[in-house]
């Protein structure tokens, strides 16, 4: 197959821009019809804010474009970190409800659904994570609708980072010491066929949650994991080997060396200037995230509520309005 990926900016129709880009990479030879498509989109907060989740607009022209192939759609998301939110309330808070009325849709809390192990080999070690069964037996196409952009913990988020909200474990966090491998054995579980990148607006700065949304107007297409992640790492002016799970990713055959073999719809990515400033409870909580033990002291249910109650105290930002999820907000 011919790997693809398709970058425009969004003159005056986010429809027509959507449609060139799954055009460009072959999409109705990807969707045989009557499929069942499973569509992910970036929900890391319940409500829709800009650079931080998936534009709800963006949501509704690619179900729109989909539904002449099939009419068995289903849009997933878990369940927050922690519970910080149950899933149901993200799909009301991007307006998916009128989506469903109007397309037939079905969402699904992935946080609900039935699991199965997912063993994999985190280095040389032996690791199991339980994934949906839906994803993994019940899907045909499997539609990965990230949105790029900085995150403290990972450096950057792009399609592979959105797959760890597949994980219906709100207790995900306790699995981070192994982030690098299991979001690759994700990948290759569930194996998306199209990726779309809302950059309508992407986060600078900080993230995934408190960074500067930036206005791009771009929408990011391919057939290809690994070819979206470095091609947005161009995009973002982002040296993918100083992006851990990226690193990995590429070690493992997911992400090619370069886009030589790859074909683009224009003749060179454009350059953006995205970085990472992190703020002392980034720092603080990074060591939670790469080690397993200072991770269960942390999150843990006894001495890790204290810590982080006063971690919290002290430097809290002043637009949470949720309680944190664990995922390095």
């Amino acid at each position: 197959m011919q790997k693809k990926i398709f970058i425009t900016k969004i003159k005056n129709n986010l429809s027509e821009a959507i449609f060139n880009g799954l055009e460009w990479i072959d999409y109705k030879n990807l969707i045989p019809k009557n499929s069942r498509i499973v569509i992910k989109p970036n929900f890391t907060y319940p409500a829709y804010k800009q650079g931080v989740t998936v534009c709800p607009e963006t949501i509704e022209k690619t179900v729109s474009i989909l539904s002449s192939l099939t009419n068995d759609i289903t849009i997933v998301e878990s369940n927050g970190g922690r519970n910080a939110w149950q899933a149901e309330e993200a799909f009301e808070g991007h307006g998916l409800l009128p989506i469903q009325k109007q397309y037939g849709i079905k969402l699904v809390n992935l946080t609900k659904c039935e699991t199965k192990p997912m063993n994999f080999k985190a280095g040389k070690t032996d690791y199991c994570i339980p994934l949906p069964k839906l994803l993994l037996d019940e899907t045909d196409v499997f539609i990965n609708l990230c949105i790029p952009k900085i995150h403290c913990m990972t450096g950057i988020t792009l399609s592979l980072k959105n797959l760890w909200g597949c994980v219906p474990d709100v207790n995900r966090l306790f699995h981070h010491h192994v982030f690098n491998y299991a979001i690759c054995a994700i990948n290759n579980a569930i194996k998306p066929k199209i990726i779309i990148g809302d950059a309508m607006y992407m986060l600078n700065r900080n993230g995934p949650m408190y960074g500067d949304p930036v206005k791009m107007n771009t929408i990011i297409v391919s057939n290809d994991v690994g070819s979206f992640e470095l091609a947005c790492c161009d995009f973002m002016s982002t040296n993918l080997n100083k992006i851990t799970h990226l690193k990995t990713a590429r070690k493992l055959g997911i992400v090619p060396e370069n886009l030589n073999e790859v074909k683009l719809n224009i003749t060179e990515i454009p350059k953006n200037k995205f970085y990472l400033k992190r703020t002392l409870r980034n720092w603080i909580v990074l060591t939670a995230f790469n080690s397993r033990i200072i991770n269960w002291l942390f999150y843990g249910p006894s001495i890790g509520k204290i810590l982080h109650d006063i971690l919290y105290f002290f430097n809290k930002p002043d637009h949470l309005k949720v309680k944190d999820t664990g995922e390095g907000a």
